[in-house]
Formats: structure tokens, C-alpha cells, sequence
């Protein structure tokens, strides 16, 4: 019975060593300190020796007897599936973490350096008490360095727009000077990647943002609307703008029944404006219109003008040469805006000479992927721009852009400091 209670105190310090040596790192990325992770180590763990051991053995028996390889592969399947599935339960309980956000590298540093005094000074600690007090006061140093490292990235009081990188793909976080967010567009989703999961939960973590107050779906493509459907399941989302329903577009009605089985408020775009606080939300989208109902997909993407104080943004989703003709006729200098959000990604079908000469953009910032195969963005969109001594930003030369206003003037920030 000792020798049990032994084998586990031993391999729970192991499994407790490598987790605060790890600790900093998934708390910069994850935003998230798991409280069950030593008890759940416990039981996978040793399922993982199993499950390479049998991938091993079923290895090594395979050119000799297959039939009894199979069962060898069979027990792996079965401890795999097994242990797959107490992570994913233990991992979706409310109580199993506890979210630390807005941690940095530098916060790292702090706490490695105060583990390791720990370690230094541990074997000189020889009274109970002093222990105790020694850890008390590590730990509310750790609290009060890191806290003086803070920098609200997102602050109030400010309008912030944030265009994440999610590669080849679209997705723009808002925070508006009362705190309230908005999320336009939320990058992809395959079988490979889910933007929603690994990048803007993530993201979304750190920023110390529970909810996204109002999100927008600007058009019904997968690079565009992929990562929602992860952001919702969690309840993110507290309420979705989007294109009219789609009923000849099969992924439109997937999304759709997808949203309302989670009970989600849902609206579709008009020709309406959205008032937060000091700031003005146009949506441009004049969904009676003749004309505009006739347009494709990509042309019926939703457009977007904030405006705060002195200072404006346009996004535009995809839109392409034939709504860019629609808009400037209708909406002529109202267009006009400081930042421009390049439709399409910088594609040579949009970004055209009278759109541009209506927006007059100081600054234009583009979603785009490294080496995509679609070649964006074009070199003659770019052109154009610059001779409208337009200062380009591209997420595939600089990762996530961010601009900041106090409704006098837009400033690019360096997040990075």
C-alpha cells in the first residue's frame, strides 16, 4: 500500500514539475491555468505508455502475423479514443481552469526567476513557518512585477481595430471606446485548421474579452465565416449580422440551422445605422434595392463604415468591381474614409480607379496569406493604391495590423512593444 502511495506522490511531482516548467508558456498562449491537470496527468499519462507500447508491439508483429498485429491495433484505437475523450470532458468542465489574461514574455521571465530563488533558497527553509512565508511572498511578487509589465492593448476610451492575421482569410477585431467589441469576419475553418479554435479564442483570451458583443459575417465564404461556427458553440457570440438566408446555398442553410439551434440573436444586413456610444456604425447594404439584389455573393458582402469623431474605416468584405460601381454611385464622398479595408484581399477584380478616388484612403490594410496560390495582393491594386499615397499594411508581411483612434486621428500601433 505504501509502495502505491509512493509510486503516485513520485509521478505527481514529475507530472507537477513539468507543468510549472511549462506553466509561463500555456499561460501566454492559452490564457487559461488548469487546476485538475495533476489529476487528469495521473490517468493519461500512463494511457500514453500504453498507447505507444502498442503501437510499437502492433509495429513489430505486422510482418509476421497480421491477424494478430490487429488486435495489438484494435487495443491502441480503444486506448486512444478513450483518452481523447476524458481530455476533451475534463477539458470543457467551467470549473477545470482559471482564465489569466494578458500575460508577456516578460511576465515569463519574472516568474521563472522567482521559481528558480525558490529552488535556490528550498534547502536552507528548514522551519515550516519560514517556508510558507517565503512562498507567500514569491507569489505576491510574481503578482505585483507582472502586474507593473500590464499594457492594456485594447484600451477604453479609445477606438481600436485589430486585423488579425488568420492567413487567407478575413477576421477584424473591434473595441470601441465604452469596452463593447465587435468581431467582423472570423477567418476559416478545414480539417486541417479552425481559425475560431487555435487563433481568435486564443486571442480573445489574452485580450481578457469574454464576449464578443456584436459580430458580423460579411459574406458566405469559408474564409470569411469558417471560425464562427466554433465561436459560437462556445457562446462567444452574443449577436450575428449576416447576408439575407440563402436557401440555394447549401452552406448557408448548414450555418443557418447551425445558429439557430444555439438560440442565437441573428439579424440580416440593411441600410440602417448602429449608434455605440460616441461612435456611428453605417451599414451601407441596401438590400431593397433592384439593382443590388441582382449582385453575387461576393458583391453583396457586408459594408461597413465606422466612424468615430474625425475618423472613419470602411470595410468592405469582397466585394468586387461590379458592387464597387454600385456603392460610388449611390454613396459617392460619403465613402470617403481614413482606413480602407482592400476588398478581396487585394484581388485585381476589385480596389478599382473610381472606387479608390472616392475613398482617398491615408491608410490601406490588407488580410492576406504568405504564398497563396489565388497570387494576392495584385500588383496593379497596389500600385493603385500608392498613387493615392495610400500607406499599405499587409498581415503577410507584418502578422496582426492594429490602428487606434481618439477620434482626432487614427495611429498605427506597434503591438509587439
Amino acid at each position: 500500500k505504501s509502495k502505491t502511495i509512493e509510486y503516485i506522490l513520485l509521478f505527481s511531482s514529475v507530472s507537477l514539475g513539468a507543468q510549472i516548467g511549462t506553466l509561463p508558456f500555456t499561460l501566454i498562449y492559452f490564457g487559461k491555468l488548469s487546476i485538475i491537470a495533476l489529476a487528469i496527468n495521473l490517468v493519461v499519462i500512463p494511457l500514453v505508455g500504453v498507447i505507444i507500447a502498442t503501437g510499437i508491439v502492433s509495429l513489430l508483429l505486422n510482418p509476421i502475423s497480421s491477424s494478430i498485429a490487429i488486435y495489438y491495433v484494435s487495443a491502441n484505437e480503444l486506448f486512444s479514443g478513450f483518452m481523447f475523450w476524458v481530455i476533451k470532458i475534463t477539458g470543457n468542465l467551467g470549473f477545470s481552469f482559471i482564465r489569466i489574461s494578458n500575460l508577456n514574455f516578460y511576465d515569463a521571465f519574472i516568474i521563472f526567476s522567482f521559481l528558480f530563488f525558490l529552488l535556490f533558497v528550498k534547502k536552507k527553509l528548514v522551519n515550516i513557518y519560514a517556508g510558507t512565508i517565503i512562498i507567500f511572498l514569491i507569489i505576491a511578487n510574481i503578482f505585483l512585477f507582472t502586474s507593473l509589465t500590464k499594457n492594456d492593448l485594447l484600451p477604453k476610451n479609445k477606438l481600436s481595430v485589430l486585423m488579425i492575421d488568420v492567413g487567407q482569410g478575413d477576421a477584424i477585431l473591434i473595441k470601441y471606446p465604452d469596452g463593447k467589441t465587435s468581431l467582423i469576419d472570423a477567418g476559416i475553418r478545414n480539417k486541417n485548421f479552425d481559425t475560431g479554435t487555435y487563433t481568435i479564442e486564443p486571442l480573445l483570451n489574452h485580450l481578457n474579452i469574454d464576449k464578443i458583443d456584436l459580430a458580423f459575417v460579411s459574406h458566405m465564404d469559408i474564409d470569411h465565416y469558417g471560425g464562427y461556427n466554433y465561436l459560437i458553440g462556445k457562446g462567444i457570440i452574443n449577436e450575428l449580422i449576416k447576408p439575407t438566408y440563402d436557401s440555394t446555398s447549401s452552406k448557408d442553410v448548414k450555418f443557418e440551422q447551425f445558429i439557430s439551434k444555439k438560440k442565437l440573436i441573428k439579424k440580416y444586413y440593411e441600410q440602417k445605422i448602429i449608434s455605440e456610444g460616441n461612435v456611428r456604425i453605417y451599414i451601407l447594404n441596401n438590400t431593397n434595392n433592384t439593382y443590388y439584389q441582382g449582385l453575387s455573393s461576393n458583391n453583396k458582402s457586408g459594408i461597413i463604415k465606422i466612424v468615430y469623431g474625425k475618423t472613419s474605416i470602411l470595410f468592405t468584405g469582397d466585394i468586387e468591381s461590379k458592387g464597387e460601381k454600385y456603392y460610388s454611385k449611390y454613396y459617392k464622398d460619403f465613402l470617403k474614409s481614413g482606413i480602407l479595408k482592400v476588398p478581396h484581399h487585394g484581388s485585381k477584380t476589385s480596389s478599382t480607379e473610381h472606387f479608390i478616388d472616392y475613398i482617398k484612403p491615408m491608410y490601406s490594410i490588407i488580410s492576406v496569406g504568405k504564398y497563396n496560390k489565388y497570387h494576392h495582393p495584385s500588383v496593379s491594386v497596389l500600385s493603385r493604391l500608392q498613387r493615392y499615397n495610400s500607406k499599405l499594411f499587409r498581415t503577410d508581411k507584418e502578422g496582426a495590423i492594429l490602428f487606434q483612434s481618439d477620434g482626432i486621428k487614427f495611429k498605427k500601433i506597434n503591438w509587439r512593444d
